[in-house]
């Protein structure tokens, strides 16, 4: 079978290297792989905490501005942190 000659792509001018491209094509994927590497340390953390809200028997746990929580129906565990420390912190 005879190989022929393949020309240019739809789209592909030609190979010339553009410096500004290269570099936003860097970045973006220096920043994809910190967020890949992030989300898996965040996936860690959650199951930690959600195991220890178990093993404390806490529905929701409050330390100044942090609250944490269980929603019941989906046993998801959120966080959040008030603008405003309360005064006394309530943990169930």
């Amino acid at each position: 079978m005879a190989k022929g000659k393949t020309g240019n792509l739809p789209g592909i001018d030609d190979h010339k290297i553009i410096p500004e491209l290269s570099k936003a094509g860097e970045e973006y994927e220096e920043v994809k792989m910190a967020r890949v590497k992030l989300s898996a340390k965040e996936a860690e953390k959650y199951e930690t905490l959600k195991g220890l809200m178990h093993k404390h028997k806490k529905r929701r746990y409050q330390d100044d501005d942090l609250i944490v929580w269980i929603e019941d129906a989906e046993e998801k565990v959120k966080t959040k942190r008030e603008k405003e420390p309360p005064k006394k912190a309530v943990n169930q």
